[in-house]
């Protein structure tokens, strides 16, 4: 993490206690909480973001996603196959 933010954070003693458990069973190491709490944060807004977009399309007919989806990705093959190999 190279442009880091310093959080406080106030959590229950239980819940400490089960994460400093968890994470030196994992070969913890200085900063394993921080990492444990970014990734359990990033896997929180992902979920939050797919539930938005289920959401969003729910309306949507499955056939029209997937062939949305097999255009954009038609799309890029065409622009990379353009590209010279290096």
């Amino acid at each position: 993490m190279d442009d880091t933010i310093r959080w406080s954070v106030t959590v229950s003693r239980e819940l400490d206690r089960s994460v400093r458990a968890l994470v030196s069973g994992k070969a913890g190491r200085a900063g394993s909480i921080s990492g444990f709490v970014e990734r359990a944060v990033r896997k929180e807004l992902f979920g939050r973001t797919v539930e938005a977009v289920r959401a969003r399309n729910r309306e949507v007919a499955p056939e029209v996603i997937a062939a949305e989806v097999e255009a954009a990705v038609a799309q890029v093959r065409a622009v990379k196959s353009r590209r010279p190999r290096r």
